[in-house]
């Protein structure tokens, strides 16, 4: 289903901006116009620091899993990279298959999957604490409970399609609301706070 959207918006898309103009008064048509530049400038910079931090877990789980000499390395290499896409829960399911492979591998030693969820760890923390905050800071100033919330009901109506793109929408939704002053609120809730506590502190 999420497919056979995408594939009408796309075909859709070229006649978009004269649907605007055609749908509003000149300056309306204009806001919703740098709305649609926002949304776009914003998704584009989130998923291209993404696709980075993605690309840097997938090599180094398959780097160290073909070091331990765990079978499959590169298929768990390409499934980190590809469940590094969804927020938080990702990265946990992505190390949990080659912890079992190595479980049955070596069995009956549990040294080598011990030593396995270790540097699965170590990779996700290391990324996690100090690459991601790197390469992505506050792109999208979303709060951890609406990435969350977004996640999970997203997740339930479209399995796993709607767990990779939770993080978008909930992103497009703030922007939207960011760009209405009557539901500037919304965007202040759905933010993680440290753009205005450093703001306040500055005036005080």
């Amino acid at each position: 289903m999420v497919i056979v959207f995408l594939i009408f918006l796309l075909l859709g898309a070229p006649f978009f901006e004269y649907k605007i103009k055609k749908a509003f008064s000149p300056c309306h048509a204009e806001k919703v116009k740098k709305i649609m530049d926002t949304i776009s400038f914003q998704i584009g910079r989130y998923l291209s620091a993404l696709a980075f931090i993605s690309a840097v877990t997938g090599l180094l789980v398959w780097f160290f899993l073909a070091y331990l000499k765990i079978d499959f390395a590169v298929t768990w290499g390409v499934l980190a990279f590809i469940l590094n896409f969804i927020p938080t829960v990702g990265s946990i399911i992505a190390s949990i298959p080659p912890v079992l492979v190595a479980l049955v591998q070596f069995y009956p030693s549990y040294m080598p999957a011990i030593i396995t969820a270790f540097a699965l760890l170590s990779i996700q923390v290391t990324i996690g604490n100090f690459i991601t905050p790197k390469v992505m800071g506050d792109r999208l100033n979303l709060s951890p409970v609406v990435v969350l919330i977004s996640l999970l009901f997203w997740s339930l109506i479209w399995g796993v399609v709607g767990a990779l793109i939770s993080t978008i929408i909930a992103a497009i939704i703030k922007i939207v609301c960011e760009s209405i002053p009557s539901l500037n609120f919304i965007s202040v809730m759905m933010g993680s706070g440290k753009i205005y506590q450093k703001e306040f502190e500055e005036k005080s």
